[in-house]
């Protein structure tokens, strides 16, 4: 009998010490001298990014698929060195899986899992180093914003909690180590809705984090029942989606007193940014090194997010392209500033003569519909695409005739776009919601 089926039949109270028991685990591995230490340094400042891509060059020489072009570009150092690679793809690095790994490494390690959301995920060398680090930069950003590593956070990831054929509350449980109360999204439904708000008011939780897609769901279904504004909610936090306008404004009607804020990051540790106080984006350059690639010469400030990672000598990846695109301002002094992070290049539906729309534009169909829970794009062919929309209770004539405007505004004429009304839209394995789903 699996581990998984133990605590599948274990009663709530055991199922909540073995969430606790793996919650201290991680907090051992992850949150240990190093991490406090690597927290210190970044924020004193420590790190600079010049001497942090010089040191990453230095162990990645070291690395068997890099030592070809490093030998041909001897007279180069820095950032002009670093130009003379190709851009790096998932499909490269699958290929080069073994060619990549510094197997002089020696420092302590695992294997780090990434969730694959488009084409499969990676399986590669992770240092513990690495992860303190990672998570050292991660709570550089939420210490920013005020959040501190004691704080109560209930959580609204991606996890299997709980059995989904169990339908008894609780729809929660509890991992006291990593003070997260988590909540359990397979079983947020309109019957449910009630009782998560109760116990996030109950438990005057003041911080929740999670997927953008879950929290708004919750929010959306808790306004549409006519629950309370949960006023004690301090900070909501999301990550490993594109927070989509009206995601954000159903969040600013259900959490009033709340400081809503972005992260962006992967596992593959090779760019990370957040939002700050003010909602602005700050990448974190003594971390990884982020190039914005335009994705069309046209319109040059649309960009692929390529980057360079310092932390990982087992497994570096050099102008990793990691799959997303962001809105982008270039300033005339060099620097960059990001207007916002698009989600996935992939996420886009193709038009009849060969045109994209990317997610970003999609969001602006979708901006402002509060009593739009979920939505999804289902393209079949170059012009027929299904709009399948998870609607509450309150949603009317008006909502219909002014998504039905917001499509004629965006889209080609040749495009057929169906508005279809489901109860729930297709998740990844992960739970994520992807805004697009094609066949082209």
């Amino acid at each position: 009998m699996g581990l998984e089926t133990i605590y599948d039949m274990a009663p709530v109270w055991v199922q909540n010490l073995m969430c606790s028991v793996k919650g201290w685990m991680i907090k051992r591995r992850r949150y240990g001298k190093g991490f406090f230490k690597e927290l210190e340094d970044l924020e004193n400042g420590k790190y600079k990014p010049e001497e942090e891509l010089r040191r990453f060059l230095v162990e990645a020489r070291k690395v068997p698929y890099y030592q070809g072009i490093f030998e041909a570009n001897k007279d180069k150092d820095g950032y002009k060195l670093l130009q003379a690679f190709p851009i790096l793809t998932k499909a490269d690095v699958k290929a080069h899986l073994d060619e990549l790994r510094n197997k002089d490494c020696t420092e302590s390690m695992f294997e780090m899992r990434t969730s694959g959301t488009t084409g499969g995920g990676l399986v590669f060398p992770y240092t513990v180093r690495m992860e303190n680090r990672h998570w050292a930069v991660w709570w550089r950003y939420r210490r920013r914003l005020g959040i501190d590593l004691d704080t109560w956070c209930g959580w609204f990831g991606g996890k299997r909690i709980i059995d989904p054929n169990k339908k008894n509350a609780p729809y929660w449980r509890v991992n006291r180590p990593g003070r997260q109360v988590m909540f359990s999204t397979l079983h947020l439904t309109r019957e449910t809705v009630g009782a998560f708000h109760d116990e996030i008011a109950r438990r005057k939780l003041p911080w929740l984090h999670g997927y953008p897609s879950h929290i708004a769901k919750f929010a959306a279904l808790a306004l549409d029942a006519g629950l309370e504004p949960l006023k004690n909610v301090k900070w909501v936090t999301t990550g490993a989606e594109n927070l989509l306008g009206n995601q954000m404004s159903l969040m600013e009607r259900m959490f009033p007193n709340a400081m809503i804020r972005q992260h962006y990051g992967l596992m593959e540790g090779v760019a990370n940014m957040s939002q700050n106080k003010d909602g602005e984006w700050v990448i974190d350059d003594d971390f990884a090194y982020v190039e914005f690639i335009p994705v069309t010469e046209e319109n040059p400030n649309v960009c692929r997010i390529i980057g360079t990672g310092f932390s990982n000598p087992a497994f570096p990846l050099i102008r990793y392209d990691t799959g997303d695109i962001a809105t982008i301002e270039r300033k005339s002094d060099g620097t960059v500033k990001v207007i916002s992070i698009d989600g996935r290049s992939s996420n886009v539906l193709k038009g009849p003569d060969g045109f994209e729309i990317n997610e970003a534009r999609l969001s602006i169909v979708l901006h402002d519909f509060n009593n739009i829970v979920e939505a999804q794009f289902v393209q079949h062919s170059l012009t027929d695409i299904d709009l399948l929309i998870v609607r509450n209770s309150k949603y009317n004539e008006n909502d219909e005739h002014q998504l039905r405007a917001n499509i004629a505004e965006c889209f080609d004429k040749r495009m057929n776009v169906n508005i279809k009304y489901v109860s729930e839209v297709k998740k990844t394995k992960s739970g994520k919601l992807r805004l697009v789903l094609s066949e082209v």
